[in-house]
């Protein structure tokens, strides 16, 4: 008896349709205009979040190597104040002949390091400059609100 109502049951369930023939396959048609303009939108924005992130990167590293030089000047300008005293304290012309030319060698060790400060301040404000700006959603709503300029 089970085995009569497991052929019927199978018996209801077959399907005889064939499918349709006339029917085209899926085809490949090319995406509209805005689909494809929107996938161009969509690679411009991760260019440009990639390029901000990057700016951002070096704005970082910029500053870093800003604060390094800027610790390395305090460095020189002690050792430029101890030379002055040694040439000042010199006893000897021979003494003070000496402490001149150390002096003279860290005046221009001095004169380097303030040509590459200048050029990490440089690099530094280029670097904040390209980093970009962030303009919040209150202030392009309203840009008099407090806060916004």
């Amino acid at each position: 008896m089970r085995i009569v109502l497991l052929l019927i049951a199978l018996a209801g369930c077959s399907n005889d349709k064939q499918p349709a023939q006339d029917k085209p396959a899926a085809t490949t048609a090319e995406p509209s205009p805005l689909t494809r303009a929107q996938a161009e939108l969509e690679k411009a924005k991760q260019v440009a979040e990639k390029a901000a992130q990057q700016a951002m990167a070096d704005a970082a590293d910029a500053r870093q190597r800003l604060a390094k030089l800027q610790g390395d000047m305090a460095e020189l300008d002690v050792k430029l104040s101890q030379a002055i005293d040694r040439v000042t304290k010199a006893a000897s012309d021979a003494e003070r002949a000496a402490a001149k030319t150390e002096l003279e060698a860290l005046r221009k060790q001095k004169a380097e390091l303030d040509a590459r400060v200048a050029e990490a301040k440089a690099s530094a404000e280029r670097a904040e400059r390209l980093k970009g700006v962030h303009i919040s959603k209150e202030c392009m709503d309203n840009p008099l609100a407090k806060g916004c300029q």
